[in-house]
Order: structure tokens, then sequence, then C-alpha cells
């Protein structure tokens, strides 16, 4: 199912057999058979990375016998809201890998329909196109629906007709940042940010805040503790950072995750490390009710995984796992340091969560909260996954880029970047993490 929504088809065994006899008659070696859909393969691939070999193919798209999708577009001044929901459900149809729209109920959740901030890039792109539009990162998200998302396309389509809409200009702070990162000087924007940060509202007792966060849950599922996965610190980061990774756990896991306070407009931000930690071990607690749980992290979202962790261990109430992911620790940030700009240009352009003041100012006050900050033993049995891709170039071919943790149990490469393997290749990750919880905390039999 994942391979065929990106556009690798299942090949009918016949023709399967016959193009590998072929390839063995001609005495052939290091060939691949597939049956590929390259549009759908390229739009997919490319929204991860760039991808110029896949730009110079010619695209199944060009041969009418492979074109995809229920009906041809009409034009955007042709279309009324009903006309827009079966664009919206066909659109997502198609970028889902799915035959019609029968499959993209109108009233059903896109994360429920396995959404992810991939596929979502791509439905943003594919329906700014029908309409004319310029459609922001996070749409899909803010309008959760096929009919949402329709009433509000149609609502956009009415002002731009009636000439009563207008662009919302980005904020001195939001276009500072992108000219840093488009000309490679994100790293002192950050610092930038981290002094405006200093003049936002802050609580520093866990009751100024008025009670511990709200875990926003992903997914349900049947086997061992719940997931509690602890969202990153950069601008674009949050609980959508896992949506794949929850996708790949339904029916298998109880997944949540723990947002970081001050990233939405009117929170404050945390005075120090430990307040925060405070607040966030009583979240913990009160979402589990004195159950057992394990905790998950990626990129900076792991450092504070493993922080809350020994948080967790002092108050007695040790997690019944660790799960880090691709962690770089403010003291040894190895690869992060040299690939910073590359990083942070990446989520700036494909993030579908919109980077604003708050976020921003979040994001340099979080980095200076971890600037001392690095990891000590914990009782608890620690996952360690790290990318098998970098992310760009690398400098020193006699030291690794991979990501390393020296006090885990277990360590596993996975495959993709940095960045892909909390999205295209999820699955996989996923699939890591439940196969080692059945080993270190199997689920407890009635």
């Amino acid at each position: 199912e994942y391979l065929r929504r990106r556009g690798v088809r299942a090949m009918p065994p016949d023709a399967a057999l016959a193009a590998l006899g072929r390839i063995l008659d001609a005495d052939e070696s290091g060939v691949t058979i597939s049956d590929t859909h390259w549009g759908r393969f390229a739009s997919g691939f490319a929204a991860a990375r760039p991808a110029p070999l896949l730009a110079e193919l010619p695209t199944v798209d060009d041969d009418p016998a492979h074109r995809a999708g229920p009906a041809p577009r009409p034009a955007p001044a042709a279309i009324d809201r009903a006309g827009l929901l079966v664009l919206v459900r066909a659109e997502a149809a198609e970028v889902l890998g799915h035959d019609g729209i029968d499959d993209v109920p109108a009233d059903a959740e896109f994360a429920a329909l396995g959404f992810d901030s991939l596929a979502a890039v791509q439905l943003r792109r594919r329906l700014g196109e029908a309409t004319g539009l310029s459609l922001p990162a996070p749409v899909l998200f803010d309008h959760g629906t096929p009919d949402a998302l329709a009433a509000h396309l149609h609502g956009l389509l009415t002002d731009a007709a009636g000439g009563t809409s207008a662009p919302v200009a980005a904020s001195a702070l939001v276009e500072m940042y992108r000219r840093a990162v488009g000309t490679g000087r994100a790293a002192e924007a950050v610092e930038v940010l981290g002094t405006v940060a200093t003049f936002r509202p802050v609580f520093r007792a866990p009751d100024e805040l008025g009670g511990p966060p709200a875990l926003v849950p992903l997914g349900t599922g049947a086997g061992g503790p719940p997931l509690i996965c602890c969202a990153g610190t950069a601008a674009a980061s949050g609980p959508r950072e896992f949506t794949a990774f929850a996708a790949a756990l339904a029916d298998l896991r109880d997944v949540a995750v723990l947002p970081q306070t001050g990233f939405l407009p009117g929170e404050p931000l945390p005075a120090g490390l430990d307040v925060l930690l405070d607040v966030q071990a009583d979240a913990v607690l009160a979402h589990c009710a004195g159950g057992p749980f394990v905790l998950v992290g990626h990129s900076a979202g792991a450092n504070m995984a493993h922080a809350l962790a020994l948080r967790l261990e002092a108050r007695g109430a040790d997690p019944a796992a660790l799960v880090l992911m691709d962690i770089y620790t403010p003291a040894a940030p190895g690869a992060m340091g040299v690939w910073r700009e590359e990083m942070l240009a990446w989520v700036a352009e494909r993030s579908v969560v919109p980077v604003d003041d708050t976020r921003l100012t979040a994001m340099g006050a979080y980095h200076r909260l971890l600037l001392g900050w690095a990891p000590r033993p914990i009782r608890a049995p620690v996952l360690h996954l790290y990318a098998g891709e970098p992310v760009g170039a690398w400098p020193d071919p006699r030291q690794d880029w991979r990501s390393r943790f020296d006090g885990a149990h277990t360590s596993a490469e996975v495959p993709g970047t940095h960045f892909s393997m909390m999205t295209e290749h999820a699955s996989v990750a996923a699939a890591t993490v439940h196969k080692w919880l059945d080993e270190v905390c199997p689920p407890r039999v009635p």
C-alpha cells in the first residue's frame, strides 16, 4: 500500500515473469523490473528532496493510457462548491493512489485518510494548480476534511472573483528569517530570534501556566504501552511531524504527541528548562493515569524526550522505554552543525506548518534553553534509530556523519534522510520501534 500510493504499482504475475524471462535470456544483470507511475513517483520523491534525474525523465502522465484521476479539471471560474468538493476528493484520491473518489469520504479527516506531510504538500500543489490559488502550507490541516477544504476554496475563489481578497504580508521577523535561510545565515538569525524571545512573557512555575499542556492523540492501538512523542523545537515543529509515524502504527499502539509550550499565539515561554520539564512531566503522568508509557523523540525532540525521561525517573515515574530517532545533542551536534543551513532551508521550503513570529521566537528561545544540556545515563532501555542517507555532501570522509548515541541499548539504521525517515520511510521506523518494544516491554496478557 505504501509503494502503491507513491507510484510503484503491483505487477501482474504473468507480465513480471515474462519480463524476468527476457532479462535472463539476455544474460543481463543489475536490472530492476517495476510498473511505475512516473508522474506520481516523481512528484512525491521530489517533494522530499530535489530530484534532477527524475525531472529529466518523460512522465507517464504524458501518455493518455496512464493518466489517472476521475475527471479533467474544470476551469476555476466554472467550479461551484459541489464541483470543488469533487475536485478535492478526486485529487486526494490521486495522491493517495486510490481508484476513485469513493475512497475519500467528504467528511473524513485528512489525517485519518493517511495524509502525512509529504502527501499534504502534493495535494496542496495539485489544488493550487487546478484553482489558480496560492494556498498556504497548512491549508489541509486548518480545514481538516474534504468538505471543509472545498468550502474554504469556494470562499477564496468567490473573494478573488469579487476582488475582495488581499494577501497578508509577512512580518519583518518572518522576512528576516527567510532572507537568512536564503543567504546561508540561518544560524545567525536563530541567535537573533533568541534575543527577541527574551521580551516575550514567560512562566516561572507550573501553576503560572494554568495547567499542564494537553497531549494531542494521533492514533489508537491495542498493543503495549502508549507512545508519547515529544515535539521538536524548530519553528515548524509540532504534532504533525509524527503523522506518518502514527499512521504506520494504527491499530497497533496508542500514539500521542506532547507539544512544546510557547509555539502557539498567547502561550508563554518557559523561563528555564527545569520548569518546562516539570509541566511536561505533569502532562505525561496525567495523560497516562499511572500506567506505563514510552517516550519518543526525533531530532531536537529526541533531546527533549531524553531530558523528560530523566525528570520522570527523578520523580520515581520511570518510562518503560525511550526511543531516540536521529538525535544530535547540543554538546555534540555532529552533522547537524555541518548541515544546519541545509536542514533549516529544507524545513522552510517544505513544511506544512505556518511560520510566524510566535514560532520563530519560540525556536530561538528553545535553542538557548538546550545549549547547556547534555544527556546522562537513564534506567530505561533506549532504542536509537539513525538515518541511512545523508542530507547533503559530507566534507570529511574520515568522520561518520550518522547520528550516534552512546547510551543506547540498541541502535539500528533505517532508510531515508534525517527528514524522510519520518515521512516516506516512516513505516520502517515505526515497524522497527514496534518490534523492539514487543521485545523489551511486551504487552500484558489479561
